[in-house]
């Protein structure tokens, strides 16, 4: 016997002045974790799309829409306990305010400010990693300037919070152009890494991060090397007297660091660079 539409049971059940709980209670397995208006919702929503879906088909597909819908009230509770978090220390700030002690209000509003802030960043990097995987997907078809405009822009997701991830981020990508660049000869690659390179020379700074800098511009010399070599001959002078720079610098700046091993790889990694000029 071929099994009724949803349609046609649903109009039984009015007929015959069956409830939707006497209904529910003829199933084996209703679905479950559905509240009963959202159940009726939903069952209405799939007989509206599906005028000749089968009753088995709309069981499957409440069965899935409550996996959807324990998951989405996963999430909002997720927020909620951030949120209650949240009101609870500012409420603590308010209390400390009335008793006049502004050193525990303020602390309070630190606290409140370091669990936002953790939360912040968790859904940044989220995005971040979406935007670097449309970066990827940029430079796989060749388009280098596309994947640079979506790797910078995923760096600048954490300009305003904490520029070290900042520089981290867009360091990352940076060794992906150079990679490219090295792989193809691609001087846009190699261009595109050197810019990004001196931005984070903004932020890595000598007095503020003398590893990262000496990162960043152990790196510079590698891609001027590399443009010395790949570039138009006319430009092979100026690559090569930018990438001498860092060469002479580097290993003593390292080695107050008690870097080592950024001066080696400096070093090595410029003389090996030399030599394939020659």
């Amino acid at each position: 016997m071929q099994r009724p539409q949803a349609r046609t049971v649903d109009t039984l059940c009015v007929a015959l002045n069956i409830s939707r709980p006497e209904r529910d209670a003829c199933h084996a397995a209703p679905a479950p974790g559905l509240p009963p208006l959202l159940l009726e919702n939903l069952a209405l929503r799939f007989g509206h799309a599906n005028p000749n879906g089968l009753e088995e088909e709309l069981m499957a597909f409440l069965v899935e829409k409550a996996v959807e819908f324990r998951q989405l009230q996963a999430r909002l509770a997720q927020i909620t306990q951030t949120e209650s978090r949240i009101a609870e220390i500012v409420a603590a700030a308010n209390e400390a305010l009335e008793q006049g002690d502004f050193q525990r209000a303020d602390a309070c509003l630190a606290d409140a400010e370091g669990v936002q802030l953790a939360t912040t960043l968790a859904t940044l990097e989220r995005q971040c990693e979406l935007r670097f995987a449309r970066g990827h997907a940029a430079l796989l078809a060749g388009e280098v300037d596309a994947g640079v405009d979506h790797w910078e822009a995923a760096a600048n997701f954490f300009h305003f919070l904490d520029r070290s991830v900042e520089a981290e981020k867009r360091y990352a990508y940076c060794d992906e152009l150079r990679a490219y660049g090295y792989r193809y000869g691609s001087v846009q690659a190699l261009m595109a890494a050197g810019k990004a390179l001196q931005l984070n020379l903004s932020v890595w700074t000598k007095a503020t991060s003398l590893v990262g800098w000496c990162r960043a511009m152990n790196a510079l010399g590698g891609v001027n090397w590399r443009l010395a070599q790949f570039d138009a001959p006319g430009h092979f002078a100026v690559h090569i007297a930018a990438a001498r720079s860092p060469d002479r610098t580097i290993p003593v700046t390292a080695g107050r660091a008690r870097d080592p091993d950024h001066a080696a790889r400096a070093s090595g990694s410029q003389r090996s660079a030399v030599d394939d000029h020659r």
